[in-house]
């Protein structure tokens, strides 16, 4: 049997846990608009290949040492930019709360 407990880098429990739920409590709608919105991406293609070629494509993929290292690292990639915007929005949030405590503060000790 094999081991359920092995996860790909940057994998765990929690995470699997989580899409799993995304994807089950997706309404049939939703999951349409989903597949139909990856059509239209920008930067990947879409192929069809007969059913009997997909072991032969997936062996191909999984035996090329190149394209998975390529396919890791600009996964990794994606999620740094994801993490950094997410940061970058954070701070500005954060700046606006300040900005907007500040004001308070002064307007209560302008209007007695």
């Amino acid at each position: 049997m094999k081991d359920r407990s092995k996860f790909p880098p940057g994998w765990d429990e929690e995470r699997v846990r989580r899409v799993l739920e995304h994807y089950e409590g997706q309404s049939d709608a939703a999951a349409a608009a989903e597949d139909e919105s990856a059509f239209a991406e920008q930067g990947q293609t879409v192929m069809v290949i007969p059913n009997e070629l997909v072991p032969a494509v997936r062996t191909l993929l999984a035996s090329n040492e190149s394209i998975k290292t390529e396919f890791w690292d600009e996964i990794r990639a994606i999620h740094q930019e994801e993490r950094d915007e997410k940061w970058r929005y954070t701070q500005w949030i954060i700046g606006a709360i300040f900005a907007a405590m500040i004001i308070g503060v002064a307007a209560m000790k302008l209007i007695p």
